[in-house]
Parts: structure tokens; C-alpha cells; sequence
């Protein structure tokens, strides 16, 4: 269920506390036949063990026959284990889960023996495994359920969902179809949702507006589509329906909840390139928040099949890639944050060929991955893999710098003054982020001392440069990182060290106003929404005075004329002013006084 960055190898920073263990493999068992076996998806008890689906013993599309089993998630060891048979020719189930009287209810196909046809496969079982019912559903042609969703109540009944062909009625080749079917596996209704060429359903969920979210995929043209649809299921009616681009090829598994709306994952690619795991966040309508496209360094393509759900407030994307030939697949699992930043990933597999499926986190934080082992002669296994959940820190999510741009002169609109600015980050656990600056130039040392390591909360830091008795003629180098840190894990920006140039051509006047004499203080500060602004004159000059916000605009010009000797008081009038940071900018006789202002409402 369930911007660009490249995944780091397996990292693990040993630290003291709570953060003592990275992700790590715990157990793995193969469970097979002498046939090809398959291990396809995964639920959790309401006893906290855990129940596998697959089927076994298929060769090629002739014969095979559902498989479950429940598991001890410690061990992964079998308490029990069922095969069974649907119209007795090709039996698969793809999805597992519970309904709210804690029966079993398994989706998939089963091939009609006299045509050949796949039709949906439903059966329901008790937690023991014992038989409750068996239904088919379908038209001609191939239909294959790939998700099944109880609804509340017993006898509310259940949500089946997955592709169906050339459906009459139909949009194209392929919809998706689903069905609602009521407690005894009595269909109720059924709808079709797709375009002209191929649409394939692969998951669904409860949304958080009440209402049901189905993801998946749609052909268009030579291109593919991410599909994502909101609808009632009670009776149907789509809410919304949105299709996304965001790489010219776009495919999506898995679909998970989250603070405000869901992640969502799966594979991208552009024109002819292999295949990435990519997950995308949207928002409780369906607008995309962020999505990242991740970068393995192997030899083929690599596809996110699940998100294991989340321990702690982290998140594990599992799926497979073929890491060293394009022949055989590992099994990865990647470690990302909420903003998606990757932090490490895990590999597992054997010496052949494994691919992924499904996974999910037990209640003692073990993730339990379920999938396929290939071993030599094309021997399939059903493969299952315990691993340990990562209770390493959690770096501070990814931030970049945002102003001066690199490699620009920006210009000096408050004189001796540059505003730099960086997004913020934050952290996925809810530590304090703090700001480490740091700047290096070849202004003249007697008038500037390079800041070093000023760690801040702010995001942005306000260089003052001494402006020179005489003009110089010549332009100076800048240089400036920032790092976020949450205590234990430092980051930088990812735009790295930033670069920019200053023309000094402007130089004090010799006669100019003592420093002790010209200050500039504002009273209240934080204020709502006014405050007084206070500054002393030693002579008669000529006053400007102006407020700017925390991106060095422009907000108001207060002061600019001349004013005499003496103390002066200037009210700052908020009231059509956003909450936040703002600065006061006094310039007098080439001196200048900058005041920082909150202003909170």
C-alpha cells in the first residue's frame, strides 16, 4: 500500500541512546514446490501474526491452486499453511486481508477450464484457514482482481478491484473494474473506470475524507500515466479522478496514509531509460506535494513495490532491482523520510534471482518482506524475509539556498548589508533544527570578519560589511555554506557552497557620525501591530529610514529627509503586515543601523 536525489550505499552511524540500530535482515525462509510458487501479498492479525497469500505449484497458465498461511512474524516460521482451489485449472490469489469479524478474505483469478477465460476470484475464510465461500466473477476475456477492501459493518460486504478486458460497455482494452459484493459474496454493483487503451488498478485504501482511494496506472498514447480516484463505496459515485505526469512514464503500487494526505509509490522512467522507484505525496484532493524519482547505481531497472507502512514515524519503501545484471533482481529496502529524502537502504537476496511483492510492518517493528526466490533451472520459490526496523537518527530533511543566486552581484539596496536566505528544513522526529553559517571573502579584513560557524534557528543570515573611507576599485569574492543540524546528524544544502560577487564603489564620508552616538532600538519588540523606532542624531543630515522584509523587499519607507540633531522616535504601523521578521534599515551620513522586528499577531 501505500526532485531527485541519489541513495547512499548502506550508512549506519553508531551513536549512543536511542538511536542504537540501523536496518539489518533477521530471518529468511523459502517455502516452495518442486513447481514454480509465488508469495504475492501480506496482512496483520488482530493476534499480531501474520498471513501470507500466493499460489503454488503453476506451470506456465495451466495449472495452480491458492495459497495462505499464517506466520509467526519473529520467526517466520508456519503455524499453519492451506492450498486452495478455485474452477480447479489456474488458481491465484494476489491480496490478503481481514475483514472486521477477523475472517480472511483473498482476491485474485481463476482460470475457466472449458474457455480458458480469467475471472475474479473471491474467497473468504475463517483465521484458521477453514473455507467460508468461494465466488467468480466476470465477463469474457481476462479479469484479475489485485485488491479486495472490507467495508465496516458485518454485513456490509467487500470492495474487489483490478483489470478487467474488453468489457462491454467498457472504455478500452483494459479498465479497471470494480465490484461490490455483500457478505456472502452476492454482487451488488459493479463500475468501470479507464481510458481508450490500457488501465490496470493495483491497490486501494480507506481515505481520510471517508471515502475510498483506488491507484494504479493508464496507457495514453506511448506514455503512462499515474492514476489516482477518490469514490463512494457504498454506492459508487467517483468524488474526483486525477491522472499524473510527472515523468513520461509513470506506474503506482502502493498507496500508505500520512499526516494530511498519503504516499504513494512505485517506478518512473523517461524515453528509453530503465526503470526507478519513485513515490510521490499528495494531499487529501490529490495534488501533488512533492515527488522524488530515486537513483540506483546497478545494471537494469529497479521498481518500488511497497510501502511497509511506517514505525516510529519512519518510512520503508521496499521493491526489487536488477542490481548487478539484468537478468536477476535484489531485494531492496529503503529508508526515507517525510519530506522523502532516502537515508539508507538495505539490501537483501540470494546468489540467483529474488524479486518483491509485498511487506508489512508487525506490531514488534519486524517488517516482513514476501516475495520470490529463483534459483537455477528457473525454480520459484515463495521467499519471505524478516527484517529489523531502522531505529537510527533521522538526519534533517533537505533544504536549499535560496538567495543570492550563485555566481550573480547582487545589488546593495541597503548599503553595507546582503540578506542570504535558505529554505527551511526540518525533522522528521520533531527535533529543533538549527543553522550552522559559515562565509569566506577577499574584502578587506580590516573591514569585514568572515562570520564562522554562526549557528542560528533563523533561516537566513544579514552580512554587514564596513564600507571603505575611499572607493575601491575592484570586485570581492563571496563564499557561504549552511548546514542544518538536529544535534546528532548534520546536513548541508543541497545546492552546496554558494557563490557571489560584490562591487564596493561607495565609501564613507569622512565626517562621519560617531558609532557610539548612532543607534537604532525599537520598543515594543515583538510587537502587535505597533512599535516605536528610536535612533540619535550627533549633526543634521540627511535620514533614511525603511523596513524590509525577511527577503530584503521593500515593505515601507518611513524616513527620507533631513532631520536635525537630536533624538528622533518613528512609529512602525503593522496592522497590514503578515506575521513574522522584519528589519529596520537606518542610513545616515553612509552609516547604517539595521533593528530586527518581529511582528506577531
Amino acid at each position: 500500500m501505500k526532485h531527485l536525489f541519489l541513495i547512499a550505499g548502506l550508512l549506519c552511524v553508531l551513536i549512543h541512546g536511542a538511536y542504537s540500530q540501523c536496518m539489518d535482515s533477521l530471518w529468511m525462509r523459502t517455502i516452495g514446490t518442486s513447481n514454480g510458487d509465488q508469495g504475492t501479498s501480506l496482512t496483520l492479525g488482530w493476534d499480531s501474526l501474520v498471513v501470507a497469500c500466493g499460489y503454488k505449484d503453476v506451470s506456465g497458465i495451466t495449472q495452480g491452486r491458492g495459497w495462505v498461511s499464517k506466520l509467526f512474524p519473529e520467526t517466520g516460521n508456519e503455524i499453519w499453511s492451506r492450498e486452495y482451489i478455485g474452477r480447479g485449472s489456474q488458481d491465484i490469489f494476489t491480496y490478503v486481508t481481514r475483514d472486521y469479524q477477523d475472517n480472511l478474505i483473498c482476491c485474485g483469478w481463476s482460470r475457466n477450464p472449458s474457455t480458458n477465460d480469467q475471472d475474479y476470484w473471491l474467497y473468504k475464510m475463517t483465521d484458521d484457514g477453514d473455507s467460508v465461500w468461494s465466488r467468480t466473477y466476470g465477463h469474457e476475456f481476462a479479469n484479475q482482481a489485485t485488491c479486495v477492501l472490507p467495508l465496516p459493518g458485518p454485513t456490509s460486504g467487500y470492495l474487489v478491484a483490478g483489470r478487467a478486458h474488453s468489457v462491454p460497455g467498457g472504455f478500452g482494452q483494459q479498465d479497471w473494474w470494480i465490484l461490490r459484493v455483500n457478505s456472502d459474496g452476492d454482487s451488488l454493483w459493479s463500475r468501470l473506470i479507464g481510458g481508450p487503451f490500457e488501465d490496470t488498478c493495483t491497490d486501494m485504501m480507506y481515505s481520510n475524507n471517508g471515502g475510498i482511494l483506488l491507484i494504479g496506472h493508464s496507457l495514453a498514447d506511448s506514455t503512462r500515466l499515474g492514476r489516482i480516484v477518490e469514490f463512494n463505496g457504498i454506492t459508487g459515485e467517483v468524488r474526483w479522478d486525477s491522472t499524473y505526469d510527472i515523468e513520461p512514464n509513470i506506474e503506482l503500487y502502493d498507496i500508505s496514509p500520512t499526516a494530511g494526505g498519503y504516499f504513494i509509490c512505485g517506478a518512473a522512467h523517461g524515453w528509453n531509460e530503465d526503470n526507478d522507484p519513485f513515490v510521490m505525496r499528495i494531499d487529501n484532493q490529490g495534488n501533488v506535494l512533492w515527488s522524488h524519482r530515486y537513483y540506483f547505481d546497478i545494471a537494469g531497472s529497479a521498481v518500488a513495490h511497497k510501502f511497509s507502512g511506517t514505525y516510529e514515524g519512519r518510512h520503508y519503501l521496499i521493491g526489487h532491482a536488477q542490481r548487478t545484471s539484468t537478468t536477476d533482481n535484489d531485494i531492496f529496502m529503503l529508508y526515507v523520510t517525510e519530506c522523502g529524502d532516502s537515508v539508507r537502504t538495505h539490501w537483501f537476496g540470494s546468489q540467483t534471482s529474488t524479486e518483491l511483492s509485498g511487506s508489512i510492518t508487525a506490531f514488534d517493528s519486524t517488517i516482513i518482506a514476501l516475495g520470490v526466490n529463483v534459483s537455477a533451472g528457473n525454480q520459484r520459490d515463495i521467499l519471505l524475509y524478516g527484517l529489523s526496523a531502522d531505529t537510527c537518527n533521522i538526519p534533517p530533511c533537505d533544504f536549499t539556498r535560496v538567495a543570492p543566486e550563485d555566481s550573480t552581484m547582487p545589488d546593495l539596496q541597503m548599503e553595507g548589508f546582503v540578506a542570504l536566505t535558505w529554505t527551511p528544513s526540518h525533522d522528521s522526529e520533531g527535533a529543533p533544527i538549527q543553522y550552522i553559517f559559515d562565509i569566506e571573502s577577499t574584502y578587506p579584513e580590516q573591514l569585514f570578519i568572515s562570520p564562522q560557524h554562526v549557528v542560528s534557528t533563523d533561516t537566513f543570515y544579514h552580512l554587514e560589511l564596513m564600507l571603505p573611507v575611499s572607493p575601491l576599485d575592484e570586485i570581492f569574492d563571496f563564499r557561504w555554506t549552511v548546514k542544518a543540524t538536529d544535534g546528532i546528524d548534520t546536513v548541508e544544502a543541497s545546492n552546496g557552497e554558494g557563490f557571489f560577487q560584490l562591487d564596493i564603489i561607495m565609501d564613507a564620508d569622512e565626517n562621519v557620525l560617531s558609532p557610539s552616538d548612532f543607534t537604532l532600538s525599537a520598543y515594543p519588540n515583538p510587537f502587535n501591530p505597533t512599535t516605536t523606532l528610536s535612533f540619535t542624531l550627533s549633526q543634521p543630515t540627511h535620514v533614511n529610514l525603511d523596513l524590509f522584509d525577511i527577503q530584503g523587499r521593500l515593505v515601507q519607507s518611513l524616513v527620507n529627509n533631513m532631520m536635525n540633531t537630536g533624538s528622533h522616535s518613528i512609529a512602525v504601523d503593522g496592522t497590514s503586515l503578515s506575521s513574522g521578521i522584519y528589519f529596520a534599515n537606518l542610513r545616515a551620513n553612509n552609516q547604517t543601523r539595521i533593528a530586527k522586528l518581529v511582528l506577531m499577531k
